[in-house]
């Protein structure tokens, strides 16, 4: 997401409770963006209450003559993937987005944007998927080595990690390097800065190379839509239904 600032709410929102609206951080881009962190009042002030580059000047909370609009916006999400939405336990996903209208820093209209449920799977689950795929202590000692490997000089190939059936990777040439990345270049983009822990997953030897690595990438993510699938499925399937306990 880049960027943001976080803001903090005691004014009472449509579609939540002020008891739920304690512990959401929203974020949103519309203000400094500067990742310093706000307070809407209960009655509608707009307070910056910490700067993140200048940690002392907000002991006080500072009371913000801002005009506009600001667009806000909180998940419960841990993380997206296949299949879905992981959050921390597997409880069902929430996210929120409001408009909301400051005329001289007081709060004056609240709009509800979006108000999102549905159910989740819990990080766990997507954490067991990379179980599936850990590496041996020694194909990790292969691994460092390639990426220690000096490369200027060389033709190698950039795939960018898409699941996209058109995309392809593109011939580069090593033309720098140090002990972080590798500089290379091509003639449809340029000059680029590849940092070492890419090679083997965005940075390879061969055409051929990158697309076999680009398959094993989309039968994983399917293995891992199905097992977010099945792991819904088991949720909403009704107690006693027939194949409930075959789940």
């Amino acid at each position: 997401m880049g960027m943001f600032d976080t803001v903090y709410s005691e004014f009472s929102f449509p579609g939540v409770s002020l008891e739920e609206l304690k512990d959401m951080d929203f974020q949103t881009k519309d203000l400094e963006c500067l990742m310093d962190t706000y307070r809407i009042d209960q009655h509608g002030y707009l307070f910056k209450i910490r700067g993140i580059y200048d940690t002392d000047k907000y002991e006080k909370p500072e009371l913000q003559d801002y005009t506009g609009e600001v667009r806000m916006y909180w998940s419960n999400s841990g993380t997206s993937g296949p299949g879905g939405y992981y959050t921390r336990n597997g409880e069902d996903y929430h996210s929120l987005e409001y408009r909301i209208t400051f005329i001289h820093g007081r709060l004056s209209e609240v709009e509800l944007l979006e108000d999102k449920r549905q159910p989740a799977a819990p990080v766990s689950l997507m954490y067991a998927l990379d179980e599936d795929n850990r590496l041996s202590d020694e194909d990790r000692r292969t691994m460092d080595e390639r990426r220690s490997e000096s490369l200027t000089g060389k033709t190698m190939w950039c795939w960018w990690g898409s699941l996209n059936p058109d995309h392809v990777g593109y011939e580069v040439q090593v033309v720098a390097e140090d002990h972080k990345c590798w500089v290379v270049h091509s003639n449809d983009h340029g000059f680029e800065i590849i940092h070492r822990g890419s090679r083997d997953v965005t940075f390879f030897d061969s055409y051929a190379d990158g697309l076999a690595y680009k398959h094993d990438r989309e039968e994983r993510w399917k293995k891992g839509e199905q097992a977010y699938a099945d792991y819904i499925n088991s949720r909403t399937v009704p107690a006693g239904h027939p194949g409930k306990e075959d789940q």
